[in-house]
Parts: C-alpha cells; structure tokens; sequence
C-alpha cells in the first residue's frame, strides 16, 4: 500500500472555457467549464494531483466529459466526491456523457449515489 493512500485529499474548483458549452450565468460568463482536481498536501510547496474531472455547463447541468484517478487511489470515494464538490460550488446536478466507459456506467449505475440528476 503506498503510504499516501492514507492521507486526506483535498478538492479545487478551477473555471476555464469549452466550446460546446453555455454561458455560466453566473455573472462570469468567460467560463462554461469547470473542473476539480483532487490533491493531496505533501508540504507547503508540492502537492500530488490524484485525480480531475471536467464538466461542460450545458442546459443548466454539468456534463461529465473527462474523469480520471490515478489508480492507487481508484475505488476510495475520490471521483465520488470530486462530483458532489462541483455540484456544490457550481448549484448544478451532474449529468453523465453519452459515450461512456464500462467503469463510468458503473460509477453512474451504482446505488445510492449522492449527485447527478
């Protein structure tokens, strides 16, 4: 087990711009893409990304585009809670891609998930 795995990440909502998106309506409107990164603190000056996950704002959702978790932190709620992060920050309700892996129709199948529409 890699000795990081028992540490506490933390979660940051960067704004950016995609073209297929919709005006924020936000009173930002030079963003329609969000995207949180999960990390975790090594010390004040180095942090390790373990994961990001990209939403377009389209129709008032998020859409789901690019997700990914390093795999030594894949199946312990990070990708989970990088989607409730950005459903609070933004007041927006996930909504799945069309294209998706067999590991996302899991993730967006499993019960009891507490985001998306």
């Amino acid at each position: 087990m890699n000795k990081l795995d028992k540490l506490k990440w933390e979660l940051e909502l960067e704004k950016g711009w995609h073209p297929c998106g919709d005006p924020c309506g936000d009173g930002d409107e030079e963003h329609n893409l969000s995207t949180v990164i999960a990390f975790i603190k090594k010390n004040k000056a180095n942090n390790i990304e373990i994961g990001y996950v990209e939403f377009v704002h389209q129709n008032k959702r998020l859409r789901a585009c690019n997700l990914e978790v390093k795999k030594e932190f894949r199946r312990q709620g990070v990708a989970t809670s990088m989607y409730e992060f950005a459903e609070k920050e933004t007041g927006l309700k996930c909504t799945p891609h069309s294209e998706q892996t067999k590991d996302a129709k899991e993730f967006w199948n499993q019960k009891n998930k507490r985001f998306g529409t």
